[in-house]
């Protein structure tokens, strides 16, 4: 598919394709009076994982529901995907909140995870950076109040990561979920590492009174991905639970209202993961964006299949008002990502979806 290069600008970089997720939240935007910050991640949590097995060159994907005892532990049942058969496994370990809201975990056989957590408490990104660890992104959604399926229904955007035929791909546009017939359908485009093509998925789904999502084949209602809804309804995520299937992870934002330059300003919590160049890599950090100069940068650890690193980077951005957002490196002749973002920008998801250069999927999340 001819020559690769990294979505950023810097010398030596290769050359990644990248999706940023970005989510709304709910209507308060504070954490409400002072707690420790450990007892303020209490309750459930639906959790969606996308994983490359560095020993096997293979990805894997897991979704399940953790539980955060507000003292410091977590335990839950996920289940895992990785091209053969579904396998359910149980989760445990601790757990720390910073006071800045960033989130470590720590499961029981050593494996480090670090993020952090928005301002309400009810979405959190993470990403393994340890040395000789397996590169990981993850995302919780708290799970509180009552589900149906109007919950989840109108226009979303959509954005995700898979493997497909032996190589990565990652994608943005639209969904539409309709009710009333139990149906969605996905419009966007597909970058399969580095050649740029429209996608269109149609699927069945069921949002159940816990709040669990399913989506299936309409076509003989097998279960192809599992996964949760925020309260509310603005965002939710769901990752392949079945056996043989493509390992997969989806993340689905609202769309509605007016959204600004302003919309996305301040930080936010961000892990990037996708192929650069041999290695698969992940990042987690901090984005700033600045409505005033509509520019944007980066301070993030890297993880290339399991070497450590750093990384800093800017550039500049355009948002339409139906929430599209795309990002330009600097010194790039063209804009390398593309996004939806939600109406009140506790986040964003998309894509790289310029030629020639491979998948990356981030997630975000206001700091």
């Amino acid at each position: 598919m001819g020559t690769r290069h990294f979505w950023w600008a810097d010398a030596g970089a290769r050359l990644v394709v990248v999706a940023l997720v970005a989510v709304s939240c709910g209507d308060d935007d504070t954490a409400g009076p002072p707690q420790p910050p450990n007892a303020a991640l209490t309750g459930d949590y639906f959790v969606v994982a996308y994983e490359h097995d560095v020993d096997a060159g293979a990805p894997l994907s897991s979704t399940g529901v953790v539980h955060f005892d507000g003292a410091g532990k977590f335990a839950g049942e996920v289940a895992l995907a990785f091209g053969g058969p579904v396998v359910i496994d149980s989760i445990l370990g601790d757990y720390e909140v910073g006071t800045d809201r960033g989130l470590t975990l720590k499961d029981d056989s050593g494996e480090l995870l670090s993020g952090g957590l928005d301002p309400s408490y009810t979405t959190a990104v993470l990403g393994r950076i340890r040395a000789g660890g397996n590169p990981m992104v993850g995302i919780l959604l708290r799970r509180s109040g009552s589900y149906s399926m109007a919950t989840l229904s109108g226009t979303y955007h959509v954005a995700g990561i898979q493997h497909e035929s032996e190589t990565y791909a990652a994608f943005t546009g639209t969904a539409a979920l309709d009710t009333a017939m139990g149906t969605c359908q996905v419009q966007a485009t597909n970058n399969w590492g580095g050649s740029i093509d429209p996608m269109q998925v149609d699927l069945d789904y069921d949002v159940w009174p816990t709040g669990e999502l399913v989506f299936r084949d309409p076509s003989n209602s097998t279960t192809l991905m599992r996964g949760g809804v925020l309260v509310g309804g603005d965002m939710a995520v769901a990752a392949t639970v079945e056996a043989g299937g493509d390992p997969r992870l989806t993340v689905f934002i609202r769309q509605s209202g007016t959204v600004t330059p302003s919309t996305v300003a301040e930080s936010h919590w961000y892990v990037s993961m996708g192929p650069q160049g041999l290695p698969v890599g992940i990042e987690t950090g901090v984005i700033d964006f600045d409505d005033r100069t509509s520019s944007w940068t980066t301070t993030a650890t890297q993880n290339l299949n399991g070497s450590i690193g750093s990384s800093v980077r800017e550039g500049s951005y355009i948002i339409t008002p139906d929430g599209r957002l795309t990002l330009t490196v600097l010194g790039a002749v063209e804009p390398q990502l593309e996004f939806g973002v939600s109406t009140k920008g506790q986040a964003a998801a998309g894509a790289c979806i310029t030629s020639d250069v491979n998948p990356l999927f981030v997630v975000a999340v206001r700091k």
